[in-house]
């Protein structure tokens, strides 16, 4: 089952009620609506009496129509000092850089341990620097 936001519910429920078209505007979006809408507008408020008969004409008026009436005439960029989507692409990325990064190490270990030359302090120095990155992992796991 679909999820709808609460504007698209609202969106369908003016549109079955009151028979007009209903355009849900984006962040930052600015609309200009047509000296037509806003002339009813002003009828509608200044004459409540009559408001059901002019809102009948409205709906006759501008039925279709509303790309004609209400233009969109500005657009707003949202700018988030940290977007949430690049923060969780750039963590993902990090990963994966890490896990290739630990089979590099994992091979170059391995490789230091058979070698015959290697002296037991450099082995004890590896050791040390494994038990660091250890210690630093469990610190990111517990947070």
């Amino acid at each position: 089952m679909e999820k709808k936001n609460l504007g698209e519910v609202l969106k369908e429920k003016i549109e079955q009620d009151a028979k007009i078209d209903v355009t849900i505007p984006e962040f930052g979006e600015t609309y200009e609506l047509s000296p037509v809408i806003s002339e009813y507008e002003n009828v509608v408020t200044t004459q409540e009496n009559v408001q059901e008969n002019i809102q009948g004409d409205i709906q006759r008026d501008i039925q279709g129509k509303v790309s004609e009436l209400v233009k969109l005439i500005s657009k707003t960029e949202r700018k988030e000092k940290y977007p949430v989507t690049s923060v969780r692409r750039e963590l993902i990325g990090r990963l994966e850089k890490i896990k290739d990064e630990m089979k590099d190490m994992d091979t170059y270990v391995r490789q230091d341990i058979a070698d015959e030359n290697l002296r037991d302090e450099d082995i004890f120095r590896i050791n040390e620097k494994i038990k660091d990155l250890e210690k630093q992992i469990i610190n990111v796991i517990e947070g």
